[in-house]
């Protein structure tokens, strides 16, 4: 009688090792796909580490999602190629193509939650590329879990594609956060220079390298897009178009300097500012203004040493000075142009002012408190004393002040990550 017992169990062959060819011989298909599912996660990694700190000043929850999914990207990136288990390339994909799926939403219909919810995205070159990212390691990954894994590459072809490939990663998610290629420009009209969001008309003269200058106006949001609340009620206030001369520049530059020392050293935080005996005035999301209600009146103008506003930045459990505001007198017709058209003043004509004190809050409930009105600022003049684009006179606009603080945080966390 025949014996009918179970054929022993054949060990599936490597990914190195396609059938035909003595082991290690050629390269499989499924090494260059780890190798370039990796690359991939690894570069949209590094553009959400990138927008995170500005998301996370947007919305706190936009800011741990873009966290968690980094890192989640980094370790299944490490796994994928130090382990050969098939759950780990399922998970990654499902996890990559969740993220897509996000994104999708996030630019049609709109997100169900957070500040903007349902309110689309616009769509920008930046997280088209990091979608694309994880489109290519989900692909990658998936090819992984079928036949096409076992095949033979010659050498030369997997070392030169691979390479490419994950070259190319390397250099588009590298140029993707260089602002004037990743999509952190602001459109402007014709002719006229928008480094900040807003349309400027050409000054000469001795003009610093990326200073606004002269008179403007904001730019009128296109239909459909949505409206910068740093714009809402501003208007221009004492203003020149006329040429730079030398002394308006060195007055200029002087008043940054003085003005950064000043306050730099005194109030680096919102809580020094507010012991201090500053209050806050005007608050909107993670931008908080505060004054000095003794020295809105006091006869002083452009004094370092009592400067009437300050500019915050408030993120969890911290703060960062973003700049300071001079505030003319109320009754003064306009500010001083010590600097020309490089000291362009503002005002603003949605905010409560009480007379007796000069100060200008936010209307609370659409009611302002007792004794205020809402009525035309006194002119204010803006000195920002991190690197802010436009230079430190420029308007406030939201782009460019989500620029400035990211930029500044990340310089801070490399400064504080170097030895000694």
């Amino acid at each position: 009688m025949t014996l009918l017992t179970p054929a022993p169990t054949q060990p599936s062959a490597p990914e190195a090792t396609p059938s035909g060819s003595p082991t290690g011989s050629r390269p499989s298909a499924g090494l260059a796909l780890r190798y370039v599912a990796a690359a991939a996660s690894l570069g949209s990694a590094g553009i959400h580490f990138a927008v995170l700190p500005e998301h996370w000043l947007e919305w706190v929850g936009a800011g741990l999602f873009f966290g968690v999914v980094a890192w989640l990207q980094v370790g299944w990136a490490v796994a994928l190629v130090q382990t050969r288990n098939r759950l780990v390339p399922a998970l990654g994909a499902l996890g990559q193509l969740g993220v897509v799926g996000v994104w999708v939403l996030s630019r049609t219909v709109g997100l169900p939650i957070g500040p903007q919810a349902g309110e689309a995205e616009p769509v920008a070159f930046i997280d088209v590329l990091s979608t694309v990212l994880e489109v290519t390691a989900a692909v990658c990954a998936g090819l992984l879990l079928t036949t096409v894994a076992r095949r033979a590459l010659r050498r030369g072809v997997f070392v030169g594609g691979t390479g490419v490939l994950a070259l190319g990663v390397a250099v588009a998610t590298t140029a993707s956060l260089v602002p004037s290629i990743g999509g952190h420009e602001h459109s402007h009209a014709a002719g006229e220079t928008a480094l900040d969001g807003h349309s400027h008309a050409a000054v000469t003269g001795d003009v610093p390298v990326g200073w606004v200058t002269g008179c403007h106006q904001h730019a009128a949001a296109a239909p459909g897009a949505p409206v910068d609340p740093a714009d809402i009620g501003h208007g221009a206030g004492n203003c020149t178009d006329a040429p730079v001369t030398t002394a308006q520049r060195t007055a200029a530059e002087g008043l940054v300097a003085a003005t950064t020392a000043s306050v730099t050293a005194k109030y680096p935080t919102l809580e020094a500012a507010q012991k201090a005996g500053y209050i806050i005035v005007n608050e909107t999301g993670p931008l908080i203004h505060v004054g000095m209600t003794a020295w809105m009146r006091d006869g002083h103008l452009l004094d370092p040493n009592r400067v009437e506003s300050l500019v915050y930045a408030k993120f969890g459990g911290g703060s960062m000075l973003l700049g300071a505001m001079y505030v003319a007198e109320p009754t003064a017709p306009q500010g001083p142009l010590i600097g020309g058209a490089l000291t362009s003043w503002h005002v603003h004509t949605n905010l409560c002012v009480n007379p007796s004190v000069g100060t200008a809050l936010n209307p609370n409930g659409g009611q302002c408190p007792a004794g205020s009105a809402i009525s035309p600022t006194a002119q204010m003049l803006h000195v920002w004393t991190i690197p802010y684009t436009g230079g430190p006179f420029a308007d406030i606009s939201t782009p460019a002040l989500i620029t400035a603080v990211t930029s500044e945080l990340q310089r801070r966390g490399a400064a504080a990550g170097q030895p000694g």
